[in-house]
């Protein structure tokens, strides 16, 4: 592999990244736009509330996908398909028993929603 190519994938990387990025972001402030102009302020903030939720099970993931690219580079770089195949089956697992795991403290967060949001708004106009 020359130096050159590896400059250049690294250059589209970047420029991937950032794109994806500055997509993100505009998106997100066009949708709190449309939340703001076409609903009640107070479904933002359960939007929000939510969002939050969510990020803080999906904590539980705990860099799981850089081990995976980590564990791949090696098996991908040497075109060692059984190898590939069985990360891919590991990981699988791992990812089932993470799910699992989020899935149930999700059930378990459910009954409190009544006293973390206390006065839920109004549906419709």
């Amino acid at each position: 592999m020359n130096n050159n190519s590896r400059i250049s994938n690294s250059v589209k990387n970047i420029s991937f990244g950032l794109l994806t990025q500055g997509t993100q972001m505009v998106l997100g402030f066009v949708s709190r736009t449309i939340f703001i102009q076409y609903l009640a302020i107070e479904y933002l903030g359960v939007n929000g509330l939510f969002t939050s939720i969510l990020t803080m099970l999906s904590l539980a993931e705990l860099g799981i996908t850089s081990a995976i690219l980590y564990a791949l580079y090696k098996p991908l770089a040497d075109r060692n398909e059984e190898k590939i195949a069985a990360l891919i089956r590991y990981f699988k697992k791992i990812y089932l028993v993470i799910a699992g795991i989020v899935a149930v403290l999700g059930l378990c967060i459910l009954p409190f929603l009544s006293q973390i949001v206390n006065h839920p708004p109004p549906i419709g106009r």
